[in-house]
């Protein structure tokens, strides 16, 4: 009986089926040898029949064992997935809480900086008044901290508005406006705080683009205030426009050209990483995340932004981006990625 069951168990499919034969042919020896005890003289038995059932007991226990350890295998293999399940429901839950505290942080943030702010604009129109017509010089003076606390508040509002924080600050909105006249609002904003001379370059007409205003302004202003920080005050900082066509799409472009130092194609490979910063600039005041959002605030918007660069005569950055909406195939394609 034993012998037919060691059959049957080795026949079925099994990851212990070489195991359960090789039990099997342990428990057929042992058999054979209790046979050949039974035919043969008492005296010729000697030490073989202890031995055939020590064999034999040794046998069944290590198929009982063996098939105890099958039976808990599918159970830790359900705990073990258990287990998993309920660790990524925890990993979750921190993750939602962290980003409940970070949106409060951010609504904190918001509301602390709009009373200094406040204030600020306040005593510049107070100043306004009463230092009208005191020269240029004052008047200069006032109209750069206007223009600051102007920008202050876009960017708040920008980044830190209640109402965008769930649908993340650097998602784009996009609305179709005129890249020739974003570049010279920019420009018109930040040649008055500037020692550089800010050169635009466009063709008069209007040129079409699709994309977040706000966010776009944010972008060429970093590039032409790195173009600043990097370049000698006696070089001017070029900023032209234009329209291209990339795989049968009309794109819109800006690009900002300086005659620094240029970067070093080493350097080149890495100067969009988030928190990289040049190793000959690295005492220069900044953060080094600037062209890593910059990149990624032209990405979302289906454009791209790109460097050209040569050591010893300058940099050149060029945005991208399309001339109209995106087509519902484009949208679903962004959505999905």
């Amino acid at each position: 009986m034993l012998a037919a069951w060691f059959l049957a168990a080795a026949a079925r499919p099994s990851p212990r089926r070489a195991a359960t034969l090789a039990l099997g042919a342990v428990h057929l020896s042992s058999v054979w040898i209790l046979a050949h005890d039974a035919w043969s003289a008492p005296a010729e038995g000697g030490p073989l029949v202890p031995l055939a059932r020590l064999l034999l007991a040794l046998a069944t226990l290590l198929l009982a064992g063996l098939e105890r350890r099958v039976q808990t295998e599918p159970a830790r293999q359900e705990a073990d997935d258990a287990q998993q399940l309920v660790q990524g429901e925890l990993r979750l839950v921190e993750m939602t809480g962290a980003l409940d505290a970070q949106r409060q942080m951010n609504a904190l943030i918001s509301h602390e900086l709009r009373a200094p702010l406040a204030t600020i604009s306040a005593a510049a129109q107070s100043l306004d008044m009463i230092l009208s017509g005191s020269g240029e010089a004052v008047d200069n003076r006032l109209a750069r901290i206007h223009r600051s606390v102007t920008r202050m508040t876009e960017l708040m509002e920008q980044l830190l508005n209640q109402d965008r924080l769930g649908e993340q600050a650097w998602t784009p909105r996009g609305e179709q406006t005129d890249m020739s006249e974003l570049a010279g609002d920019v420009v018109a904003a930040m040649q008055p705080d500037t020692a550089h001379a800010l050169r635009l370059q466009t063709s008069g007409a209007a040129l079409p683009v699709y994309c977040d205003r706000a966010l776009t302004s944010v972008v060429v202003r970093n590039l032409i205030h790195n173009a600043v920080k990097y370049s000698p005050a006696s070089e001017p900082i070029r900023i032209e426009t234009g329209q291209a066509e990339e795989q049968g799409v009309p794109m819109a472009w800006v690009a900002v050209t300086d005659r620094g130092p240029g970067i070093g194609v080493e350097e080149q490979a890495r100067i969009f990483e988030p928190r990289f910063r040049r190793a000959a600039h690295r005492e220069t005041q900044g953060m080094g995340i600037g062209l890593y959002l910059a990149r990624r605030i032209c990405q979302s918007q289906g454009g791209s932004l790109a460097m050209h660069s040569e050591v010893g005569v300058g940099t050149r950055f060029v945005i991208t981006l399309p001339a109209r909406p995106p087509g519902p195939d484009t949208q679903a394609q962004a959505a999905n990625t």
